[in-house]
């Protein structure tokens, strides 16, 4: 059985305290700018949106970290999200909450009190920006054939900012 892995494009710095991007299929996850010297999960991680291939009609969004990832107890499913249109995706934190939004409404917000009953914060930092089209693998499983190939991550723009 051929097994499937994944292929990413990161910028070259870590992104500040807000990050928004268009749309495309796959993963949009940033991890803390130390995750050379601490490894995963004690970096942080912020799944700004991830999509099961085998679930088009649905996105999820999640927090990783020190006591808290893999099967993160900090994850939400936003349904119903056409993984086939463009839509704008965003997270925004500071020092007391992770804030995640879909075509400006915000579906799911961490909060710091709630973090630090499971592990520690990791999120006052800045964070890589990743922008990750996986197929296959443990997230979703491989896929039944190879019908979905070539696929295609479609990326109107990327934003990053900082809150004033």
């Amino acid at each position: 059985m051929l097994r499937f892995g994944s292929g990413t494009t990161s910028r070259p710095g870590p992104a500040d305290r807000v990050a928004s991007f268009n749309r495309a299929c796959g993963r949009r996850s940033g991890c803390g700018e130390n995750i050379t010297t601490v490894g995963w999960p004690t970096c942080g991680e912020m799944d700004i949106m991830e999509n099961r291939g085998s679930q088009t009609d649905r996105m999820s969004s999640a927090v990783h970290g020190p006591g808290y990832s893999g099967n993160t107890p900090f994850v939400h499913v936003d349904a119903p999200v056409t993984t086939t249109d463009f839509h704008v995706y965003a997270v925004e934190w500071d020092h007391q909450s992770i804030r995640y939004f879909v075509d400006s409404t915000m579906h799911y917000e961490v909060l710091r009190t709630s973090v630090t009953q499971r592990g520690s914060w990791v999120f006052d930092q800045a964070f890589f920006m990743i922008l990750n089209l996986a197929v296959g693998g443990n997230f979703d499983g491989d896929p039944q054939s190879n019908a979905i190939f070539p696929a295609t991550m479609l990326i109107d723009y990327v934003r990053v900012y900082s809150l004033q």
